[in-house]
């Protein structure tokens, strides 16, 4: 059974930005971010071995927000290959939103959803038929 485990605005900080003002100080984020896994022998069991921990979550996020970078974009495609890359997922999808961006709006965002090639997202596809914008 695939189910999804994930952040709703976990606060890091990361050196991110274009302009010379930002690139010398680190600016808050919030990230949301989704990942498909299995939860079959979890649910049965309720043993934490038995499941994604997202403490694991957590800990390549915040080695990735400890580089430098220039743009969201590249920070949550990093974040999300990572992700895909280390962990037993097949659906990951994030949000990074910057507070400090613009003083008129209460963040700027962006998102991305990558797929590990070759597996099926049965929660994603389910929860699109039912709710196309249930981000």
């Amino acid at each position: 059974m695939l189910g999804i485990i994930g952040f709703e605005d976990l606060e890091l900080d990361c050196v991110i930005g274009v302009f010379s003002h930002e690139r010398g100080l680190k600016q808050r984020l919030l990230i949301d971010i989704k990942v498909e896994t299995d939860f079959g022998e979890s649910i049965t069991s309720d043993q934490l071995s038995h499941t994604l921990d997202y403490c694991e979550i957590l800990r390549l996020i915040k080695e990735e927000a400890s580089s430098n970078f220039k743009l969201l974009e590249a920070f949550a495609h990093h974040v999300n290959q990572r992700l895909l890359r280390e962990l037993p997922i097949t659906w990951v999808w994030i949000r990074v939103k910057k507070p400090s961006a613009n003083p008129m709006a209460r963040h700027s965002l962006v998102e991305l959803e990558c797929f590990k090639l070759g597996t099926t997202h049965e929660v994603d596809t389910y929860n699109r038929r039912r709710h196309p914008a249930r981000r």
